[in-house]
């Protein structure tokens, strides 16, 4: 059996050379194909020929072997895999990613180089031992579930290991089946998170900063103005009726400066809510007649379309402002004679409120900016009209999408609908973390 063996099969297979060696005979092909396979003796004359290409024929120096041509073909195989398996065996050990072989009840079958200087065991320890041994304690309870879930469909994630003197470090793991057992490919994410946290850091640091201004300049003419007023009449510059005059005034500017304040603090992502089972239709309602009245005051019209809905949790207050910015947002957008609607709808999962103008849209150099503190281009407005819907929007575990054309601007808030045993908690004074 040489390189035109039946099937081709020699033909696929020639490229690995060490089946050679595996099989401790010469071949050649024969005119039958049910006797192609025959043993021919090294001394022989006919080996001579089968080296020089020649051909033969099946008589003397050989024998037939009537069903060899399968055993052949099984060696051959067996040989092949066998290399295959050993250059997988090169590229498993020398890998710089940490490789680990584990069974279906988390032991640690092999593990790479790569691994044991990662972890700092030895080979015949890391061996000995199972994946929880790996992790750390408040991530071990997940193990089960990822193993089950590596088998059957293949599994990213994240999460912590423990070298042998104790240091945790971040991983990320890859782990699906190989034949009967799990691969997991381990690479250690210290610098990506180091990274990902410097990045957060600057990030903040920027938005502090553009707070602070903001900040500085909305209320620093406030006490510029009242802290001049009071050094006038400290003076005695002023009379007692000229103070009483303009008290007033003062006054408005102190007013100023708290509401400036008082939409700072509902900025806040982990504000405390007041959490009750409420109806979002319901409070659309309520809020109709003076929603109405800022319309039809501007010259503008404001259409309210509602589907049945279920009650879910909601902060009343923090829904409510979230429904007059954004209503005033699309206001304050329009000419006379525009319209704004307000509706919701229902999903699978989920419960929407869309409200959508039919403005200009918003210009493209503004829509990527949309969010930033004290950034607008209204006169009188502090900017923070957004942000606080957006602080709002999460705190109600949400998510709002914005989309804008030269048509008009829609906009989406879409709240999940918790599973039927959260609807009856006992409402009260709620943190974030319990409506997660």
């Amino acid at each position: 059996m040489g390189e035109k063996c039946i099937g081709n099969f020699m033909m696929e297979n020639t490229m690995f050379d060490d089946w050679k060696n595996e099989i401790p005979f010469s071949t050649t092909n024969l005119s039958k194909p049910s006797l192609a396979l025959i043993q021919v003796n090294e001394s022989s004359v006919l080996n001579g020929r089968v080296s020089s290409g020649k051909n033969i024929t099946c008589k003397e120096d050989c024998r037939v072997y009537p069903n060899s041509l399968n055993q052949g073909c099984i060696k051959f195989e067996g040989a092949r895999r066998r290399y295959i398996l050993k250059k997988y065996c090169l590229l498993f050990e020398n890998s710089p990613d940490i490789f680990l072989l584990i069974d279906l009840q988390g032991n640690i079958l092999e593990g790479n180089k790569a691994a044991l200087a990662a972890y700092g065991f030895t080979r015949e320890e890391l061996n000995t031992m199972k994946v929880r041994d790996l992790r750390t304690a408040e991530t071990r309870g997940l193990i089960k579930q990822q193993i089950h879930e590596a088998y059957h469909n293949g599994i990213v994630f994240e999460t912590e290991h423990v070298r042998k003197n104790g240091e945790r470090f971040p991983v990320e793991v890859r782990s699906f089946r190989f034949e009967t057992i799990l691969l997991s490919c381990v690479q250690d994410i210290s610098r990506r998170r180091q990274g990902e946290a410097e990045a957060l850091k600057n990030e903040s640091i920027k938005v502090i900063g553009k707070v602070a201004a903001g900040l500085a300049h909305e209320i620093r003419n406030t006490i510029s103005g009242v802290h001049g007023f009071l050094q006038l009449a400290e003076d005695g510059v002023i009379s007692p009726e000229q103070f009483l005059e303009n008290a007033g005034f003062m006054l408005e500017e102190l007013n100023h400066a708290n509401f400036v304040i008082s939409e700072l603090i509902l900025t806040d992502p982990n504000r405390c809510m007041n959490l009750e089972i409420k109806n979002l239709n319901q409070i659309i309602i309520g809020m109709s007649p003076a929603l109405q009245t800022i319309a039809m005051a501007q010259g503008k019209t404001l259409d309210i379309h509602l589907e049945e809905l279920p009650e879910i949790l909601l902060d009343e207050f923090e829904i409510q402002k979230l429904i007059r910015n954004l209503i005033n947002n699309a206001l304050e957008s329009l000419d006379k004679g525009g319209q704004v609607s307000i509706r919701t709808c229902r999903d699978v999962n989920a419960l929407s409120l869309i409200i959508r103008d039919n403005g200009s849209g918003i210009n493209t150099d503004i829509i990527n900016q949309l969010g930033t503190p004290f950034l607008t281009t209204k006169k009188n407005r502090i900017g923070l009209g957004l942000v606080i819907c957006q602080s709002i929007v999460i705190r109600h575990n949400a998510d709002i999408t914005i989309e804008s054309n030269p048509l008009g601007t829609n906009i989406r808030v879409r709240f999940n609908i918790p599973p039927a045993a959260e609807q009856h908690r006992k409402p009260g004074l709620l943190q974030r973390e319990d409506y997660d």
